[in-house]
């Protein structure tokens, strides 16, 4: 992993459209990371990513992720095309510090709007229990980086997570929401969180299926 992080070999970003059920418009491109092996071929994220975090080459990934969202983003405004990317970083990567202010010179240089960009995270209950976290993730939000917490779910309903949680995008897991159209309580369940996160100063967003 080091090697192909250094020499940019192996692995790419596949971007990934989000389109509006209205329009039927991209409104929203996802960065996903993919790895191709010399000899083994495709590689799942699931499989390298540990490594790549066992390896302690977390922030060389992220490094290696944002300036190749940078680049994306200057081609599409090259094509008069304007497209928020979201990527997904880890929780040390928000306790990090200087990453904040290290990502906004790039975007500056890139002469590109902080906005353009979407941070996304999977592990809410690690930055929720870690102050470090929440406070890199604040300074996120404060710099114009969209803020997106993933796979929000029953678990974090109490107290004492819902006054740490972070205003921002939040999207709820798939466990709550798969049967809102068939299932009376499920529905019932997801209005009432939906309406509680609205409180708060969280936009919600519904995660209905997963490809």
């Amino acid at each position: 992993m080091a090697v192909a992080l250094r020499e940019n070999k192996g692995l790419w970003l596949a971007f990934q459209p989000k389109i509006c059920v209205l329009s039927g418009q991209p409104v929203e491109l996802k960065a996903l990371i993919r790895g191709r092996h010399p000899q083994r071929g495709e590689l799942s994220p699931a499989l390298f990513v540990p490594l790549t975090e066992q390896a302690g080459l977390t922030s060389a990934l992220t490094a290696w992720v944002t300036d190749s969202v940078i680049t994306r983003l200057s081609r599409l405004r090259k094509s008069c095309i304007l497209l928020p990317v979201t990527i997904n970083i880890s929780c040390g990567d928000f306790a990090r510090k200087g990453v904040v202010d290290s990502l906004e010179k790039r975007f500056v240089e890139a002469k590109l709007p902080t906005s353009l960009l979407g941070i996304g995270c999977l592990e809410i209950d690690r930055i929720l229990e870690s102050p470090a976290a929440l406070q890199g993730l604040e300074m996120f939000k404060q710099h114009g980086f969209a803020i997106f917490l993933d796979n929000f779910n029953i678990d974090y309903i109490s107290t004492s997570h819902l006054q740490r949680l972070p205003q921002g995008m939040i999207r709820l897991d798939r466990m709550l929401t798969s049967e809102i159209f068939s299932d009376t309580a499920s529905r019932i369940i997801t209005q009432s969180i939906s309406a509680m996160l609205r409180e708060l100063d969280c936009t919600t967003l519904l995660k209905t299926w997963t490809r």
